[in-house]
């Protein structure tokens, strides 16, 4: 992947057979018990005994160990015969190494196994596998079916989960979790690609993720706002993936997103910085005067301000901007938000009676877009100028 602080750990081999002991000692080896599981999860009539065990240990060993080789071969005793298994593996090596004996790189083993894989799914299960490349981090059904078509798609995420090449996380979250295995992820975008997919397909996985990102994020101002906050932390990398196809966009899709996500990076410091950023970013890509701007302005600074450098020239122009487009446009609600962050600004600076008119307009603007909500934040702003520095400030209730 070539990612930036990307460590790369090889995951060791399974302990291979003795293919010419008994079925006891076969039975020992890691691989062979990987492959009987996987082989009895695809085909449950599947067995091994006393004349199919060396084959099994053959596959095992011209697989080198490697698990998830292991299990793509497994997955298909609802094919073939473990002695086809055996002999269309070699076939495909042979091709690889010119009938050479070398044995072939690990890589390359497992890239041919997976060639071999999809090569004998059918159009459908490969056109599906394409598609789910663009998710990282994994997917729902719902975000399947809403990004590559909702036609059969269960049916046929069933059929990838069998064969090894999709795989299923139950055990956490309301609801399965679906995922490729990176090795299988990149392989099956070589082939979106290929494909001439990739770029609708993304501005289709782009619009599903904002849609997504906008719809919960009124309920992170609600009672529930810690179970959503781990929701969008969980396709994280979702939005990620979203955040980067906006950017080929000349609207203002990458802001919207941005505000949508605003306080997931509000109250996850890990997201911050990166948030910060992408907001940055998408504010000097579109300089359209519009409430969203607005938004991604007051964003940019409240994410600043819990941020090393928050005091920056930078980050108070976009504040003093927030402030003038919100008059301009005339949008009480934005309005009463942008004054609101103004007084706080004044407030951690000392200048309490700066910080008071503030509060005292960002009151008068919530009051004016009729928003309960706004009006009780101002009010909770408004009581800690109540009393600063041994004098008595107006109180809200002459408002």
């Amino acid at each position: 992947m070539n990612l930036n602080g990307e460590q790369a750990y090889r995951v060791p081999s399974l302990s291979l057979p003795d293919s010419k002991g008994m079925l006891q000692i076969i039975l020992e080896s890691e691989a062979v018990k990987l492959f009987v599981e996987r082989a009895t999860a695809s085909h449950s009539e599947f067995e091994i005994n006393e004349d199919n065990a060396p084959i099994i240990a053959l596959i095992c060993k011209r697989l080198e160990g490697i698990a998830l080789a292991i299990e793509l071969a497994a997955s298909r005793v609802k094919m073939f015969k473990v002695e086809q298994i055996a002999m269309r593996l070699d076939d495909v090596f042979r091709l690889l190494t010119g009938n050479s004996r070398t044995a072939l790189p690990r890589q390359q083993t497992l890239r041919a196994l997976i060639d071999w894989s999809y090569n004998l799914l059918s159009i459908k299960e490969q056109t599906l596998l394409r598609k789910l490349s663009v998710f990282m981090g994994g997917w729902t059904l719902d975000s399947a079916e809403a990004v590559c078509g909702n036609n059969g798609m269960l049916d046929l995420l069933t059929r990838l989960v069998d064969k090894s090449l999709v795989s299923v996380d139950q055990e956490h979250g309301d609801e399965a979790r679906y995922y490729l295995l990176e090795t299988v992820r990149q392989y099956a975008h070589e082939k979106l690609v290929e494909s001439n997919e990739e770029d609708q397909l993304r501005q289709v996985h782009l619009s599903h993720f904002l849609k997504t990102a906008e719809q919960i994020a009124p309920e992170l101002h609600t009672r529930n706002m810690l179970y959503w906050l781990e929701y969008l932390k969980k396709d994280y990398p979702n939005f990620q993936v979203a955040l980067e196809s906006a950017q080929e966009c000349a609207d203002e899709t990458g802001l919207l997103l941005c505000n949508a996500l605003f306080r997931l990076w509000e109250n996850r410091s890990e997201y911050r910085k990166e948030g910060i950023e992408w907001i940055g970013k998408f504010l000097n890509r579109n300089p359209a005067r519009s409430r969203t701007r607005v938004l991604a302005l007051l964003n940019f600074y409240n994410l600043s301000t819990n941020s090393p450098g928050s005091t920056s020239e930078k980050v108070i122009a976009h504040l003093n901007e927030s402030l003038i487009l919100a008059r301009d446009l005339g949008d009480h609600a934005c309005l009463a938000m942008v004054l609101g962050s103004h007084g706080s600004y004044e407030l951690f600076n000392g200048n309490y009676d700066a910080a008071q008119g503030f509060y005292d307009q960002s009151l008068i603007a919530s009051r004016q877009a009729g928003d309960d909500r706004l009006i009780g934040i101002a009010f909770y702003r408004l009581e800690p100028t109540i009393l600063v520095s041994n004098r008595i400030c107006r109180s809200p209730s002459t408002l």
